[in-house]
């Protein structure tokens, strides 16, 4: 398993990430860069997307759910 050490993400979020990586069937690294790519790319909103609304496991006014559906497509 790989290693997750961004400063700022505590090891809560980083398990919650490896447990979604293994869900995805994709490596952390890809997530995380997943995850960037899909930050950077959403249209701004006033609400910040945390861990559980990005994987649809709380309702968000966030794009969570449409990236979730990406992450199983690929």
């Amino acid at each position: 398993m790989a290693t997750l050490s961004i400063d700022g993400i505590d090891e809560k979020t980083i398990t919650q990430l490896q447990i979604k990586a293994k869900q995805f069937n994709v490596n952390i690294n890809e997530l995380v860069i997943q995850l960037i790519s899909n930050g950077l790319n959403s249209k701004h909103t006033t609400k910040v997307p945390d861990i559980h609304s990005i994987f649809g496991l709380l309702p968000s006014s966030t794009d969570g759910l449409e990236f979730q559906n990406t992450m199983r497509e690929e």
